[in-house]
């Protein structure tokens, strides 16, 4: 490997540059045997880059959602309950709703699919390029209670205000009383 090689994987790696890294010599190689224009082989490093770092981005987003597990709409069994509004549901699914700053409630019995469309919910959010968190609400007592007893409730409620959205889950089950 050159001096310049080195160099340029150094760089390469204290900017994060993954994809770019681990492209480089083939692109080169490909432009030099199909005498490829020096800013069409750029673009093409650049552009793969950029879609490498949206995948990372996406990836980070779902992690930090906290999905207990995978769903997704194509997953919905449509067909059961019988009165569910799709058209609502899918309109949901477009998100206009977090710019808007609109409250969504899912309201219905258990078993019927709430949990499933929020994790779906959620899922959308992180993909669409919104920081999300998917939570219960005994959790979220739970956790500020713990807060307030260890005097950092403001820090505490930072992780519930920052997410464009926040999923809070199982409400229904959570007998609240107020102090």
């Amino acid at each position: 490997m050159s001096k310049l090689n080195k160099i340029l994987e150094k760089n390469l790696a204290d900017l994060k540059l993954k994809y770019f890294s681990e492209n480089y010599q083939a692109a080169v190689q490909l432009a030099t045997e199909t005498q490829m224009p020096h800013l069409e082989f750029l673009s093409e490093l650049v552009d793969g880059e950029v879609a490498e770092q949206n995948i990372r981005t996406v990836e980070r987003r779902l992690r930090n959602a906290r999905l207990p597990f995978e769903k997704s709409m194509d997953q919905f069994q449509w067909s059961h309950p019988d009165k569910i509004n799709r058209l609502q549901i899918e309109n949901i699914m477009r998100l206009d709703f977090i710019n808007k700053k609109v409250n969504i409630l899912l309201i219905s019995g258990s078993g019927l699919g709430k949990t499933h469309l929020a994790i779906a919910l959620t899922r959308q959010a992180c993909i669409n390029g919104y920081n999300a968190l998917f939570t219960s609400a005994i959790e979220i007592v739970n956790y500020l209670t713990a807060a307030r007893a260890a005097n950092c409730l403001d820090k505490a409620l930072k992780r519930y205000l920052n997410p464009a959205l926040l999923v809070c889950d199982e409400i229904g089950y959570l007998p609240i009383a107020s102090k």
